[in-house]
Parts: C-alpha cells; structure tokens; sequence
C-alpha cells in the first residue's frame, strides 16, 4: 500500500507548545525581583509589573501599573528600569 503524502500531511493537525514557567528562588538571604511588560498591540495599550519575593516565596513587595501606548519590548524594559529605581532608593 502507497502512502499519499499529501493527504497524510494534509492530517497532521499542527499543536503550539505550551510555555512552561517556573519560579526559581534566590540563593541565601538574597531577594528576587521577576518583571514583566506587555501589551495588545504593537504599540498597544501597555502594563508592566512585578513582584519581590525571598527564596521561600514570601512576597515583599510588588507593583503594576498601565504605561499608555507601546510595543512589548518597550513596556519590558519599562519594567526594568522600574525595578532599578526602586533598588536604588
């Protein structure tokens, strides 16, 4: 019996992989800051925001906030420079 390549491609239903993630925590007595910026759109309406946690998970601190009109990149970075400032307090 042929196999019709065609046809038997025409079957294969293509699946998008699911992202995995998962929260590593910091070693000793140090804290964690995780960020993260998106938005709909390129640009888009944009949010950043992020949490500080030790390395049981206790949280410390977080923020989020609405940052208008850009693309993800941008809000990413937005969220670092976020971060930065508020260490640097």
């Amino acid at each position: 019996m042929l196999l019709n390549m065609k046809e038997s491609c025409l079957e294969v239903k293509r699946v998008k992989p699911v992202k995995s993630a998962e929260w590593l925590p910091p070693a000793g007595e140090a804290l964690k800051f995780n960020v993260d910026g998106s938005a709909m759109g390129n640009p888009g309406i944009a949010g950043i925001g992020g949490v500080l946690r030790d390395k049981s998970g206790k949280v410390w601190g977080l923020f989020f906030a609405f940052v208008g009109r850009l693309d993800s990149m941008a809000a990413e970075i937005l969220a670092i420079q976020r971060v930065v400032s508020m260490c640097s307090l």
